[in-house]
C-alpha cells in the first residue's frame, strides 16, 4: 500500500499571513517626517493724526472773496496744517471729508472752496512756506496720491488753504467748519 503524504496548505497560508502582517505592522509603525516652522507678526506704530493749526481766514468783508494759500503762516491767515505719524516708510491712505460752506451760531452759512491744488503733502518736515525737497506741492485735497509716512522724520504733514465766498450782505460774525482727515495704512 501506498502512502501518500498530504501536505496542508494551512500552514503555509498562516506563514504568508503572518509576513503581511508583520510588514504592514512595522510600516504603519515607521516615524513620519516632521518639519516646524514659526508663526510671527509685528504690530506696527499706530497712526497718529494731529490738527497742529486750522485754517484761518482772519477778518473777512462781505462780498469780497478770501484766499488763504496752503503756504499761509502768518498771523492773520493761515493754511490748515495736519502732522500724520507712524511707521517710518509704510504707505498711507489719506481720504479728507471736505465741508462747502462753514455756519454761524445764527445759522446763516459762507461758502467754503477748496482748489485742485489747494494741498501740499511734505514727508521731510519742510514748513507751509518751505516744504522739503520731494514734496507734492499744488495737489488736490479731493484725490490724493499715494502716500508714504516719512521715513528719516517718522511723519508726514499737509498744508491745506482754501477760499471763502462771502456774499454782498453776509451776516457779520464767526463761522466755522469741520475739516476732517482719515488716515490708514495701505499694507505697503
Amino acid at each position: 500500500m501506498r502512502t501518500i503524504k498530504r501536505t496542508s496548505a494551512i500552514p503555509m497560508t498562516c506563514l504568508l499571513v503572518a509576513y503581511l502582517v508583520a510588514c504592514v505592522t512595522s510600516q504603519s509603525f515607521a516615524q513620519p517626517a516632521v518639519a516646524t516652522r514659526s508663526a510671527t507678526a509685528t504690530i506696527v506704530t499706530p497712526i497718529v493724526v494731529t490738527s497742529t493749526t486750522s485754517l484761518v481766514f482772519g477778518n473777512v468783508t462781505p462780498g469780497v472773496t478770501k484766499t488763504v494759500s496752503r503756504t499761509a503762516t502768518g498771523i492773520d491767515t493761515t493754511a490748515a496744517v495736519f502732522t500724520i505719524s507712524g511707521d517710518p516708510g509704510a504707505g498711507i491712505l489719506v481720504q479728507f471729508t471736505l465741508p462747502e460752506y462753514m455756519s454761524a451760531t445764527s445759522g446763516d452759512r459762507m461758502q467754503l472752496l477748496f482748489s485742485s491744488s489747494s494741498c501740499t503733502v511734505d514727508s521731510l518736515a519742510g514748513t507751509p512756506a518751505i516744504p522739503g525737497a520731494g514734496a507734492w506741492i499744488g495737489v488736490n485735497p479731493r484725490a490724493l496720491p499715494a502716500l508714504k509716512i516719512g521715513a528719516t522724520n517718522s511723519s508726514t504733514s499737509i498744508y491745506l488753504g482754501g477760499k471763502v465766498i462771502p456774499q454782498p450782505r453776509q451776516t457779520a460774525g464767526s463761522y466755522s467748519a469741520d475739516i476732517v482727515i482719515s488716515v490708514s495704512y495701505d499694507g505697503t
